[in-house]
């Protein structure tokens, strides 16, 4: 593919001329609050110059947010993010979203190697402002800071359940947000008005880019994450999609009985079983600008990785999410729905973390779902503190379908609101 770029910023044209295979010409213009507004005959265009935008304004950010969920931080900044390193690796987030990248769709990945190519073209014309450090541009990067976003949530509900048997997990820094909806009924305007106010950080992997882009099908308003293409809250021509913090519990935390003779195998149904033990190696920037390479072992039981021991047990985070890439296309598929059927059958792929979602729609309708992927848990089992893992009775039956989570559509009041609270008040 072959770009003709004009780029508009701030009444500057600069022009780019970048070999492929068709020309198609992409222009960047930004409004007097300095967003970018981004037209191409492409939705591959358009990504390119979301790329290229975002790389203008934040590049330093996109590279580190890149690094982050690779867990290789400690290399750039030393031993204070080893622990943090150690956790990514721990859920395998580079791991999975490599293996797992050509499971997303074909429209998915144009869009978001066109995305790294504008970035790269940014890089490549600015290399001064390239840090040392900087990562090769690689496509999963995308799908693994995708996983780095959402894993807080169950790997907080895990937490919590750590906490009810004595140990203190790893912090989790919490975000909320406030929504409103409001039906045509109740608008003076008469159609639906969708408000958005998302509360997070001007620093991080949490810190919103906003933009407007338009290609060949997509018409889109909103934010996204600082090295993704994808638009997680704003709207198209025709639903707009707005969230907040809240969902029901979404993981757990299993309490393995370890061989006293042998640290390395739990109990099952009274038989031993070997533990899985992945071997990685974290480098770590030293102060003189020498690395020092430290190899690390992470146990896993058939619930999931080791993240405390204690008292001859050992305690495993089960999160239904560990090898799931599906939000990248999901969050896709709801920003370029044309009515709520197609945002709920989005929503039905159950890759969304703990959220609050409303929709709203140019045909009228208001909808709200407390999503998440909710495990299906045996009667019995109390999921407030670990759960006994040595006996298999105990054990997760199945994740709930859309079907089973808490909905609403066009309540009869006309209006929905929500400040990160549970529907059950």
């Amino acid at each position: 593919m072959k770009w003709t770029h004009r780029i508009a910023l701030f009444g500057l044209l600069i022009f780019f001329l970048i070999p492929n295979a068709f020309s198609e010409e992409v222009r960047i213009v930004r409004d007097h609050y300095g967003i970018p507004h981004i037209f191409a005959d492409t939705d591959e265009g358009a990504a390119y110059g979301l790329g290229y935008a975002q790389a203008e304004d934040r590049l330093e950010q996109i590279l580190q947010n890149y690094r982050t969920a690779e867990g290789t931080l400690s290399e750039v900044l030393g031993p204070d993010y080893f622990q943090h390193d150690y956790r990514q690796r721990v859920w395998r987030h580079r791991e999975i979203a490599k293996k797992k990248y050509p499971e997303i769709s074909a429209k998915c990945r144009g869009i978001i190697e066109a995305f790294q190519k504008g970035i790269q073209k940014y890089m490549d014309g600015h290399p001064d402002e390239v840090p040392v450090w900087a990562p090769k541009l690689e496509p999963w990067q995308v799908v693994a800071l995708s996983r780095l976003v959402i894993w807080g949530w169950p790997e907080g509900d895990a937490g919590e359940d750590l906490k009810a048997g004595g140990i203190q997990p790893d912090p989790i820094e919490y975000h909320g947000s406030n929504e409103w909806l409001i039906a045509p009924e109740k608008s003076a305007a008469g159609v639906p008005i969708a408000l958005i106010d998302p509360h997070l950080s001007w620093y991080g992997i949490f810190r919103f880019y906003e933009a407007r882009f338009y290609g060949d099908t997509l018409n889109l308003s909103g934010v996204c994450i600082l090295g993704s293409p994808i638009i997680s809250l704003g709207q198209n021509e025709y639903i707009s999609v707005a969230m907040t913090t809240g969902s029901g519990d979404t993981a757990d935390t299993f309490e393995e009985k370890v061989n006293p003779d042998n640290p390395l195998q739990y109990e099952v149904d009274g038989e031993w079983k070997d533990m899985t033990v992945r071997k990685d190696v974290i480098r770590v920037r030293k102060e003189d600008g020498s690395f020092d390479d430290k190899e690390v072992e992470i146990h896993e039981t058939r619930h999931g990785p080791v993240v405390a021991t204690k008292d001859g047990k050992a305690y495993a985070m089960a999160i239904p999410y560990m090898e799931d890439i599906s939000l990248t296309d999901q969050t896709y598929q709801m920003m370029t729905a044309k009515n709520l059927d197609e945002a709920k059958a989005a929503l039905s792929h159950l890759g969304l973390m703990g959220q609050n979602v409303m929709v709203g729609t140019v045909d009228g309708d208001i909808y709200y779902q407390r999503t998440g992927k909710v495990p299906i848990r045996p009667d019995g089992v109390d999921p407030s503190k670990p759960i006994p893992g040595n006996v298999s009775k105990n054990d997760w039956v199945g994740i709930h379908p859309m079907e089973d989570l808490v909905q609403c559509e066009n309540p009869p009041q006309g209006y929905m609101q929500n400040c990160n609270v549970s529907p059950f008040g």
